[in-house]
């Protein structure tokens, strides 16, 4: 595997860029990182509610069942490495909440 701006792979980055370069999107992790606290079950809520986000929604059109369009979307998905992001998070949280005590 190759990394990519300092993360396991392209597909882990570009996700995070998505889920960091949005306000609701920003606010959203932050709240799952801290509600959950491990990174294992930050990763599985966050993958969880990416997929309902962003995959679920598609699900049932065409391009999306089978062929190329339909494969390289699950290729990439396969590829994110969710632990990695969910250490992100809980990390951001932490600096937040640090910053915010000392207010």
């Amino acid at each position: 595997m190759s990394s990519y701006e300092g993360w396991p792979n392209w597909e882990t980055w570009n996700v995070n860029l998505w889920l960091s370069n949005d306000q609701g999107l920003y606010d959203e992790c932050i709240q799952i990182a801290r509600e959950n606290e491990t990174i294992a079950r930050t990763a599985n809520v966050l993958d969880d509610w990416f997929h309902n986000m962003f995959l679920e929604p598609y699900e049932g059109d065409a391009p999306f069942q089978s062929g190329p369009i339909a494969d390289w979307v699950n290729m990439s998905y396969q590829q994110v490495d969710w632990k990695e992001i969910a250490e992100y998070w809980i990390d951001r949280a932490q600096e937040i909440d640090e910053y915010e005590a000392g207010k």
